[in-house]
């Protein structure tokens, strides 16, 4: 999708298949894309650029594949600001600024609700 500002402003975001779903139909992936890149430029030079990268962790043999964890991470103008890993056999989330800096631990109950948030 492409925006127009005024002062030759442009905002352009881009979606990507959302690939946790693609692990159960193909076309579910394609049918509920999600964000995955937006570009800011001004008078036809790039101010910002936000990127979201999602890698679904597969573990088991051959077919028996199976999502165990899903990490998001988030790249402002070509660097690592934030990287969530979200594990879903202990229903939690480590939430990491930079690459590798753990800040916070988020546990889920059975349906998703927060139950503690743990800072490091």
């Amino acid at each position: 999708m492409i925006r127009l500002y005024p002062w030759s402003q442009v905002a352009t975001t881009e979606s990507v298949p959302y690939n946790v779903l693609g692990e159960l139909n193909p076309v579910l992936s394609d049918s509920f894309p999600i964000t995955g890149k937006q570009k800011v430029e001004i008078a036809n030079e790039l101010m910002n650029r936000i990127e979201w990268r999602y890698i679904a962790r597969k573990e088991g043999k051959g077919k028996h594949k199976q999502v165990v964890q899903i990490d998001k991470k988030l790249r402002v103008n070509g660097e690592n600001i934030l990287m969530v890993e979200h594990d879903r056999e202990s229903k939690s989330e480590l939430i990491f600024i930079d690459d590798r800096n753990e800040i916070l631990n988020v546990s889920y109950d059975r349906i998703g609700r927060p139950l503690k948030w743990t800072p490091r």
